[in-house]
């Protein structure tokens, strides 16, 4: 079973941006039950995995997967999703770059309740440069990257797990189903200096979530 934290990047807009940290304590004990749009959501990341490994995932097409006690197919629409995804991050690639598919990392040294996966890391040695990408199958919000705490919190865990010392930061997501202007590929460029900051603001938010506080309004 996948263990996540309890303050968790893909939750980090609720506990910590949208100044809710009571929400934290709040929750724990309740059971949470995964939607279906979840389940789906999991599959396309198993495939998505599969891909950037280089494997068949497309043989994988109109394969019925238990998922959370959801039965999700594997449509050709989904395949053709994850080639889109697959080919972003090829992209991004050259013969130098450190490819990290669902790195996980654990931020031990900032508070032991930081951990998780992030979706793919790319570093790029001779720029210094570091690109996260998320892949988000979901359609019914559209999520921008810029200003994206999610991504933040895996470039911090990419830097501090594998030693990178970026001097630049690109976070990407991907997410195909849902329309945006910007189209299904969007990114956003921060300073690697800037998530000195923001590991600052991490800590002192992750602490906040222990007081039991809800928070600013």
């Amino acid at each position: 079973m996948t263990v996540h934290s309890r303050v968790g990047a893909s939750s980090m807009n609720r506990w910590a941006q949208d100044r809710c940290p009571g929400s934290v304590q709040l929750s724990q004990g309740l059971e949470s039950k995964s939607s279906r749009a979840a389940a789906e959501g999991t599959v396309a990341h198993w495939l998505g995995e599969m891909a950037l490994e280089g494997e068949n995932y497309r043989g994988e097409r109109h394969r019925v997967v238990n998922q959370d006690g959801h039965s999700i197919e594997v449509t050709q629409e989904m395949i053709g999703h994850i080639t889109e995804y697959k080919v972003v991050v090829d992209d991004l690639c050259d013969e130098h770059t450190a490819r990290h598919v669902e790195h996980k990392f654990h931020l031990e040294q900032l508070h032991p309740a930081l951990f998780g996966t992030a979706d793919c890391v790319l570093w790029h040695p001779k720029r210094q440069h570091l690109d996260v990408i998320d892949l988000k199958y979901g359609a019914g919000h559209a999520v921008e990257a810029r200003d994206n705490v999610q991504l933040k919190y895996y470039a911090l865990g990419a830097m501090l797990s594998s030693g990178y010392n970026p001097k630049t930061i690109t976070l990407h997501v991907f997410q195909p189903r849902c329309p945006h202007s910007e189209g299904p590929h969007r990114y956003a460029d921060i300073d690697g200096l800037d998530m000195l900051d923001f590991a600052g603001y991490l800590v002192a938010s992750v602490k906040e979530t222990a007081s039991g506080k809800a928070g600013k309004p």
